[in-house]
């Protein structure tokens, strides 16, 4: 089987959700795992990045991406193009006699869907948080650095062909967070009863050396930036801390951060759905809890 992994990059380094994708190369032999790794291709839209892979990915079986909304664009333009089975949010891919079996979450992770693809071929985007990255790489990784590892497919540089272009990018002022590779992340919920109280969740935030995260209702409130927003409808992370304070745990928020490493949540409420998930549970006024918290935080440093 031959495995075409798209690379996606940001500001010329490889994103997260890219190394995690590489993290699923151990499914496979390696020597039949071939890349597309080409910071240039930021500068193209997907459906000129889609068209560019599919005219390399014919003589292979699968094609993958990371499950970033950039990816998922990707991998559906290419399924089409291709003729091929199209699946996104991918968290379990296995190759059987007769085809392949996947599991993705539906209905806001609710369920767990078990699919049987009675084909070899399909283009794939793989759910962020899924595998563990590739330790071998990191976001600075070289072409030469990849190239130990797997080999790199070149995409035609003629652009005379090309059916849409970028013809100018405007970028948002907003306030800049990563939130997807944060190694820690303080999210705050409808809880917090104002947008003043966030300040308590940037302090410690700065303290743990994270950022701040929310739910759905306080992004819709207005208390913070949408490129916070955590769950169904924002991101998907996968932090080694997660501290939420003041979330009640709706399966749509849980969605995007249930895969985190450690999980503490801080809530006045005891029977509230986000305990059901965390590794510790504080019952109580964030107000009294979190300045002590930060405090503690700053004096172990």
């Amino acid at each position: 089987m031959r495995v075409l992994y798209y690379l996606e990059t940001s500001e010329g380094r490889l994103t997260g959700g890219s190394l995690e994708l590489l993290g699923s190369s151990g499914l496979f032999d390696k020597k039949s795992c071939f890349v597309v790794f080409d910071p240039e291709l930021e500068k193209k839209p997907e459906y000129e990045i889609a068209r560019l892979i599919s005219d390399k990915a014919k003589d292979f079986d699968l094609i993958l991406t990371p499950g970033s909304n950039h990816g998922k664009a990707v991998a559906s333009l290419i399924s089409g193009m291709l003729s091929l089975p199209g699946l996104n949010n991918v968290t379990k891919l296995s190759i059987e006699d007769d085809g392949l079996e996947i599991t993705r979450p539906i209905y806001a992770a609710k369920i767990l869907e078990k699919m049987k693809v009675e084909t070899k071929r399909a283009a794939i985007s793989i759910r962020i948080g899924s595998f563990d990255r590739m330790d071998a790489l990191s976001k600075e990784s070289s072409v030469a650095d990849i190239e130990k590892y797997f080999q790199r497919i070149p995409l035609s540089k003629n652009n005379n062909n090309e059916l849409v272009k970028v013809v100018d990018t405007v970028m948002t002022v907003t306030e800049s967070v990563n939130i997807e590779e944060a190694p820690v992340i303080v999210a705050g919920g409808r809880g917090m009863a104002s947008a003043e109280n966030f300040n308590m969740l940037y302090d410690l935030a700065d303290a743990l050396g994270g950022v701040v995260g929310a739910s759905l209702p306080v992004v819709d409130s207005g208390w913070i930036d949408k490129n916070h927003q955590i769950g169904q409808s924002g991101r998907t992370v996968r932090p080694s801390l997660y501290i939420a304070v003041g979330i009640s745990g709706a399966p749509q928020h849980q969605v995007g951060m249930a895969e985190s490493g450690y999980i503490v949540a801080i809530n006045m409420n005891p029977k509230a759905p986000i305990f059901d998930i965390a590794n510790l549970g504080l019952v109580g006024d964030f107000r009294k809890l979190l300045p002590r918290f930060t405090e503690e935080v700053i004096k172990r440093k």
